[in-house]
């Protein structure tokens, strides 16, 4: 293992700052205490705002087999109880067609919160999607998609605290392994991943000839960042 570290990191550091997704946002599922929040965010850790409500107006979020019932809007954030014992939530949102560099494509977002890493290791029915699991001092991400896995997809990592995210590339097995940072902040790690199907269509008066499907994993750490104080931050 020691000896994947070095290739690892140069292709985290060549691949850690893309201009093209810097203010790109996703449907971020998190899980805190028994209770699924869906926001559109850029950074799972930063707070949502009402600009982007509509995004998470129409989500019908499952869990443990059951469709959950999502409550009012607040401040452009959904929220819902978990059924007991569940620690973990999908949901998925077609936003529509669009168009880039002369391309139209159908965006479709998928959102899984787990309320723990282990539960971040498990499999939520749904497709495509990202499971994730520590192993030693490194976190061992895989996409999957209709019961396969998913390689040579981009894989982007952010921790809480850590200013710069990182990306990797899967391998034939649809993972990516990448060290454990030795330090981070109490949060959220976000996972996201873009898995594209060619498949034509029609949508707003678009004609498009694939499907991006985005889809995201978040799961809760406890950090140990010093804070102001010059203690270390824990919770």
């Amino acid at each position: 293992m020691r000896r994947l570290f070095p290739a690892l990191a140069a292709s985290v550091l060549a691949t850690a700052f893309l201009p093209t997704v810097a203010r790109a946002h996703y449907i971020w599922a998190t899980v805190t205490k028994g209770q699924a929040r869906f926001a559109l965010l850029e950074d799972v850790n930063t707070a949502p705002t009402t600009a982007f409500a509509k995004y998470v107006a129409s989500l019908s979020p499952r869990s443990g087999g059951k469709t959950l019932t999502l409550g009012e809007t607040k401040e452009g954030a959904r929220f819902a109880a978990l059924p007991a014992g569940q620690t973990l939530v999908v949901a998925e949102s077609t936003v529509g067609a669009k168009e880039r560099g002369g391309k139209a494509y159908l965006l479709i977002y998928h959102a899984k919160g787990a309320g723990s890493l282990a539960a971040a290791g498990t499999l939520g029915k749904m497709s495509p999607e990202i499971v994730a699991k520590r192993v030693g001092t490194s976190l061992v991400v895989t996409v999957r998609n209709n019961n396969g896995s998913v390689s040579e997809t981009e894989v982007f990592i952010q921790w809480p605290g850590v200013p710069e995210g990182a990306s990797v590339r899967t391998d034939a097995r649809g993972e990516v392994k990448l060290p454990w940072p030795a330090t981070t902040g109490t949060g959220f790690v976000g996972v996201r991943a873009m898995v594209s199907e060619t498949k034509s269509g029609e949508r707003d008066g678009i004609k498009y000839d694939s499907v991006h499907h985005w889809t995201t994993l978040t799961f809760p750490i406890v950090g140990n960042l010093e804070n102001k104080n010059g203690t270390t931050a824990k919770s």
